[in-house]
């Protein structure tokens, strides 16, 4: 019996130059044709955009604009096809913070308007299709009757 796995593309990885991907395949890029940004410019962009600096986002301030930066830049990584314990070890967390960070964001993000559209912001100038986040699901485990 032959079991058929399907592999993780290291062309959803940011940093890495994507060439031939489909729009099917890839709902969430607006521009699959255009190579993805670097950890360093995704960074940057976000930085700019919260008004945070770039080498204070990881670092354990609870300030909002902190949070809300690393919330989004866990997202993106999500989003990129990394797993939990790969974001939690480049950013130097544990995988269930990573988790609480995404359950975070998608909840704020469903329910207010101005943080979503600080992210969608992000999530273009990125080139993300924020119609795919908002209809994303929260990938939360159902309750146990």
């Amino acid at each position: 019996m032959t079991v058929k796995r399907e592999v993780f593309s290291p062309y959803v990885i940011p940093g890495l130059k994507r060439e031939n991907i489909s729009i099917e395949k890839y709902p969430f890029m607006t521009n699959p044709e255009r190579s993805l940004l670097s950890k360093e410019e995704i960074l940057q962009i976000i930085a700019s955009e919260v008004g945070v600096s770039v080498d204070r986002i990881f670092s354990s301030c609870k300030e909002t604009d902190f949070v809300f930066a690393r919330h989004i830049y866990t997202k993106i990584q999500k989003l990129s096809g990394r797993n939990l314990v790969q974001i939690a070890r480049e950013i130097d967390k544990d995988h269930t913070t990573i988790i609480h960070s995404l359950r975070t964001f998608n909840d704020r993000y469903q329910v207010e308007t101005e943080y979503r559209e600080k992210a969608n912001k992000i999530f273009n100038k990125i080139g993300l299709d924020p119609k795919f986040i908002q209809n994303e699901n929260t990938n939360r485990p159902s309750k146990r009757s």
